[in-house]
């Protein structure tokens, strides 16, 4: 019976490589949800045609690269969310939409925390507005109503300063739908 037990591992063993499979595969578990946070990072916006079926397989990703490669447009205004004037810049929603292929009748604007607005597609125009990814030349946090922001000139009309196109303004802007 002796050398039946002097055969089996003593007990610190047993615990001691438990632990360090338990370790490993915590690790790669928090390793692997980087990875797919990260990924899911460089993605600022998803535009989709939702009146197609499998619509879901027709989206189109814009990363930060990819809004930058669309033509820019920038206007400096004041908005009734900030202090003083600020220059914004940006692709325009129409150069968006073309660069998606996706068109329709009706645009969904949708933020981070599931905010959503609809806008006519007539109402879009060839410069307005223009998805801010840049405040003053800088990309801009979450925290300063980004990374992206749909922005009208405000103080170049009055047309610009209505409950209607405010309501459009909308920050932290992730996902635009067009159905028809």
């Amino acid at each position: 019976m002796t050398e039946h037990r002097k055969n089996r591992p003593p007990w610190t063993t047993i615990i001691a490589c438990l632990l360090l499979v338990s370790a490993f595969t915590i690790l790669a578990q928090v390793a692997s949800a980087k990875n797919d946070v990260s990924s899911r990072e460089h993605v600022l916006l998803q535009v989709s045609p939702t009146y197609k079926p499998g619509a879901d397989s027709l989206s189109v990703n814009f990363d930060r690269s990819r809004l930058d490669d669309l033509p820019q447009h920038e206007f400096t205004t004041s908005t009734i969310w900030t202090v003083g004037d600020l220059s914004f810049s940006g692709p325009s929603l129409l150069d968006i939409l073309a660069a998606a292929d996706v068109s329709g009748s009706t645009v969904h604007l949708v933020a981070a925390n599931g905010y959503e607005v609809r806008m006519a597609w007539e109402e879009i125009e060839e410069t307005v507005p223009i998805v801010a990814t840049k405040i003053d030349g800088a990309p801009f946090s979450v925290r300063e109503k980004g990374p992206l922001w749909v922005i009208f000139p405000y103080d170049l009309d009055a047309s610009y300063r209505t409950e209607a196109v405010y309501a459009l303004s909308i920050w932290q802007l992730t996902d635009v739908r067009v159905s028809k």
